[in-house]
């Protein structure tokens, strides 16, 4: 990504002027050079914040499915829908561990579960600025235990 500067007020007192953003990311000394540890360091500087803008801290999430006897249940499909900016759902199946994982940043979310064997569940978890783990127990269909 080429980034554009121009420059104001002269060589011997200006400010060097990304295109872009029109924010000052170096200055010239009394000599007319350009401070170019300072333009590094504020060009790098402000392409993070608007990385990080655009594209919040994404946090690890695991959510363990298992069923009524807290044993896991592998295959499961699961779907994670909730605070995600302009991103949809989230989905995918359990592996042998009944383990699913995902990066969410914080937000409130709710993952559905569906498995053979088993009625649908549901749950509403929070993402609070570290990673999370999810306990998720399905019902056998028919209201016993598998």
């Amino acid at each position: 990504m080429a980034i554009t500067h121009y420059v104001i007020q002269g060589p011997k007192n200006g400010a060097v002027i990304d295109h872009a953003t029109g924010t000052v990311v170096g200055r010239f000394d009394k000599d007319g050079n350009v401070n170019t540890s300072e333009i590094a360091e504020n060009a790098v500087s402000g392409l993070m914040e608007r990385i990080k803008s655009r594209f919040p801290r994404a946090y690890a999430v695991t959510l363990f499915v298992s069923d009524g006897s807290s044993s896991p249940v592998e295959g499961a499909a699961v779907t994670v829908e909730g605070d995600f900016s302009d991103l949809s759902a989230k989905s995918g199946e359990t592996g042998d561990e009944g383990e699913f994982f995902v990066y969410l940043p914080a937000g409130e979310y709710t993952a559905t579960v569906f498995a053979d064997g088993y009625a649908a569940a549901e749950k509403t978890f929070s993402v609070n600025g570290e990673n999370e783990e999810v306990e998720i127990e399905l019902e056998a269909e028919g209201g016993d235990d598998n």
